[in-house]
């Protein structure tokens, strides 16, 4: 199924990539290999990207994210995020050929905060952290061609959970499984099943 396909692919993608490297090759210092050992560590920022789909209902909206999160301070989440959601609406029986109707932008906002530390593996100077969190996310989008019941211009508040591997900061290098129920609001309200995938990537300040 296409936006299944589409989410196993951006998850895949940065393991392949690393995997290329190979244990114990260090050849002579160069300015490449500077650049590639100063990711951020407990990063201030970071640009998120994923895609989004849901299940429930004859369509569902799926679509890409690109996001701009911060991290935080004396809160009680750890970050904020906000950043646009471009797709169409996928027909629930016809996702094998791709069939979709319609076309939306979204503007995203959400709330972060990391709930308890799941596992850790690795060496103990470069661990690995796997994680999960608590989003709160909301959604306002506009619509063209929607078959959805919510009409033209809707919203969606999502409670969600997440999986997330990573290093220790909130915005620190890693991925993430996104999943939970979401709260469609227009001319119609109705539930769907939110599910995404992440990847998070620190800004250089």
């Amino acid at each position: 199924m296409n936006r299944f396909a589409l989410l196993a692919l951006l998850l895949a993608l940065p393991v392949t990539l690393e995997a290329q490297a190979g244990p114990g090759d260090r050849r002579p210092p160069s300015r490449f290999d500077e650049a590639r050992d100063s990711v951020p560590v407990n990063a201030r920022s970071a640009w998120v990207f994923g895609v989004t789909t849901f299940t429930g209902g004859d369509y569902q909206p799926s679509g890409v994210d690109a996001a701009l999160a911060f991290r935080t301070s004396g809160l009680p989440f750890k970050a904020v995020g906000i950043g646009l959601r471009l797709g169409s609406f996928m027909q629930n029986q016809a996702v094998a050929i791709g069939r979709s109707q319609g076309y939306f932008a979204a503007a995203v906002a959400n709330l972060r905060r990391p709930l308890v530390t799941l596992a850790t593996v690795g060496s103990e100077d470069n661990p690995t952290y796997l994680k999960l969190e608590l989003i709160l996310e909301g959604v306002a989008s506009l619509a063209a061609n929607s078959p959805m019941p919510q009409g033209a211009v809707s919203g969606i508040i999502a409670p969600l959970l997440a999986i997330s591997i990573g290093s220790s900061g909130v915005l620190d290098q890693g991925q993430s499984l996104v999943f939970g129920p979401a709260w469609f609001v227009g001319e119609k309200a109705e539930w769907h099943l939110q599910v995404g995938l992440r990847f998070q990537m620190p800004r250089r300040h």
